[in-house]
């Protein structure tokens, strides 16, 4: 029969655990003979035909049977997979027959909300539920078709803070019938959907790992400033009767030391140092996120006390804004952050202009006026110099960084430690482990971000009046909506005259990493 030749097929690919629905099975085939070497859990539909549950574990895998988390109305094997060292993972193989009453998903419900709060919790197999709309950046689904069975699975995954991992359908039929879903997206990973020809079913398998043992990175343990309890009025007072001198030779990593030392020796005097333990949390979970999570927490253990729907609505509400709070604190992040080939001949470039900026001067009001302006929220570079410090001192020592900045461009180098960066990768997409879907984030020196912008501010000087109108990013007092008004009124006019307009879009990728040095360079000179 075509049930015991999937078993067959099954029991070849050598998995640790196999989950399947609609077995058919009955009292009359023992587990013996369904899979050797597989300890057997199975729920039978009893006194029908069709239908059935079946999981089965390799011998040598530690796992134990949840009957007190299975239900008696609902087709449903609920296994706990343990393995030393790491916490529990608890399996659920659901099975809900086509046009079924919605109590199988509220008892399925049931069962979620009764295991413990801090397990992880994976769900399979065949839900049947085409009317269920899925989108591909992992938001909760919509019932696109009102019934009620797909609003009862929609309250489900969202009381339980599932997520969907299969992409694609799982039916010949075109649907996503199948469903892996977890509470820990980092326990699933190596997610494949099978060719049904394989398998004597209409539905696509699907193979996946559950990761169990992860390696919690150490608490590190950081000096830094305690900025708190900070003598900054008395480090000023001192900086100011006692001014960095640096003798500027012509090696300018000597003048960039000797400056660095002076600096921190007078800081070392004033702000004192306290040690903290870096947690390893991503920088974007700040104060705001952490107490929205508690709030949350607090919500769900209300929530299993009293499952009164005030409590169900609160608790789907923070966790929704708990969601909505970290996609924005990470695109504030980056968005902080970001603001941070083929060698031809490109000399034949002509001239924008005659005017040559051969010279740059930095003075001393536009240094105090760049480390006046600085964000203390930043973190520094591998100077160790933090923001917060030459803030406070900007007028104190703003005379010695302007004679420093003036020498570097006349000495036609910069100090090493201004070229060195702290990398830091951030997720961008998809798997986390895949290097590609990273992006790196390079801090580097705060005092060598200050003296790029004295730079910048004299080249846009020289080239502001040269850039055309049509340009608008990077541009002083230009923005989309600058670019966006004389793209409306251009297509208005078109409307205007009954002329066709036609618009092309396009979005470069990794424009920054691809851009052509030699160009660049060309194009600079070109502009004087």
């Amino acid at each position: 029969m075509p049930e015991r030749r999937t078993l067959k097929k099954v029991h070849g690919g050598g998995y640790d655990v196999v989950c399947i629905c609609e077995t058919w099975l009955n009292d009359s085939i023992p587990d013996s003979e369904i899979l050797p070497g597989y300890n057997i859990f199975r729920k039978d539909r009893a006194n029908k035909i069709g239908g059935g549950v079946l999981v089965g574990i390799k011998s040598d895998l530690e796992a134990s049977h949840r009957p007190d988390l299975e239900r008696p109305n609902c087709e449903l094997v609920v296994i706990q997979l343990k393995q030393t060292n790491s916490k529990p993972v608890t399996l659920y193989t659901f099975y809900r027959p086509p046009n079924a009453a919605p109590d199988a998903l509220h008892e399925l419900n049931d069962s979620l909300q009764s295991k413990s709060e801090n397990d992880g919790v994976v769900v399979v197999r065949d839900f049947n539920l085409p009317g269920v709309t899925w989108s591909e950046d992992h938001t909760p689904p919509m019932s696109s078709r009102g019934h009620m069975e797909n609003e009862r699975f929609c309250e489900l995954f969202n009381d339980n803070f599932l997520q969907q991992h299969i992409t694609g359908s799982t039916h010949l039929g075109g649907n996503k019938l199948d469903l892996l879903l977890c509470n820990q997206p980092e326990l699933i990973r190596d997610i494949r959907t099978l060719d049904h020809c394989d398998f004597p079913s209409d539905h696509f398998p699907v193979e996946f790992s559950i990761t169990q043992t992860f390696s919690r990175a150490r608490r590190i343990r950081l000096n830094v400033y305690d900025f708190n309890h900070g003598r900054f009025q008395e480090l000023r007072t001192f900086l100011q009767r006692t001014p960095i001198e640096i003798d500027l030779t012509e090696n300018i990593d000597e003048c960039w030391m000797q400056w660095k030392s002076n600096f921190q020796a007078a800081v070392d005097q004033f702000v004192p140092v306290k040690t903290i333990t870096n947690k390893n949390s991503p920088p974007w979970i700040d104060c705001e996120v952490r107490y929205l999570i508690r709030k949350k927490y607090t919500a769900l253990r209300n929530y299993r006390l009293d499952k009164s729907d005030s409590w169900k609505l609160k608790l789907r509400t923070i966790s929704q804004n708990v969601k909505k709070l970290i996609r924005r604190k990470h695109r504030e992040y980056l968005h902080k952050i970001q603001s941070s080939t083929e060698n031809d001949d490109y000399d034949d470039t002509p001239p924008k202009t005659h005017v040559e900026l051969s010279n740059i001067t930095v003075s001393v009001e536009e240094v105090v006026n760049n480390l006046s302006n600085l964000d203390v929220t930043k973190a520094h570079g591998p100077d160790g110099i933090h923001p917060r410090l030459l803030k406070e001192c900007s007028e104190q020592i703003g005379q010695s960084l302007c004679a420093l900045f003036n020498h570097s461009p006349n000495c036609g180098r910069v100090p090493i430690e201004w070229k060195a960066a702290n990398i830091t990768p951030v997720h961008k997409k998809e798997s986390k482990e895949v290097a590609e879907n990273f992006r790196p984030i390079s801090l580097l020196s705060i005092v060598s971000k200050i003296l790029e912008r004295s730079v910048c501010s004299n080249l846009y000087n020289h080239i502001s009046h040269l850039i055309a109108d049509e340009q608008h990013g990077f541009i002083r007092n230009r923005s989309c909506v600058s670019q966006l008004l004389p793209v409306f009124h251009a297509i208005g006019k078109s409307l205007d005259k009954n002329i066709q307009t036609d618009i092309l879009y396009l979005d470069f990728a990794k424009a920054f990493d691809s851009v052509d040095h030699d160009i660049l360079l060309a194009k600079l000179k070109s502009y004087g």
